[in-house]
């Protein structure tokens, strides 16, 4: 049971903080796309709409992990983990523009 309930406080911290970081990332995309702008190059605009909107029901998540003795548990990790693959994976193309810039600005 010990495991459990440090599992489910892992979720509930990894899941804040990727909502946190995800935030923060975009505030300084956003800034770069407008200095590299200035500099006359050109980096793609970072999606908004890639930023995850709420948490999830930690109540929820807990009491069906109860109810089903664990199993859904699975679930959830599985869900924590393409979450921040999906980060990853979305953040990419802005990435690759990012690097092409800094090439182009280097070789100017």
């Amino acid at each position: 049971m010990d495991r459990g309930i440090v599992e489910y406080i892992a979720f509930i911290l990894i899941d804040g903080d990727l909502m946190t970081h995800d935030r923060a990332e975009g505030a300084v995309e956003a800034e770069l796309v407008a200095i590299y702008g200035r500099l006359g190059t050109q980096v793609v605009a970072p999606d908004p709409n890639r930023l995850k909107q709420a948490p999830h029901n930690y109540v929820a998540r807990v009491l069906v992990s109860i109810l089903t003795c664990g199993i859904y548990t699975f679930w959830w990790e599985y869900d924590v983990m393409t979450e921040g693959n999906r980060h990853f994976v979305a953040n990419w193309e802005w990435e690759d523009s990012l690097a092409t810039a800094v090439q182009q600005l280097a070789a100017a």
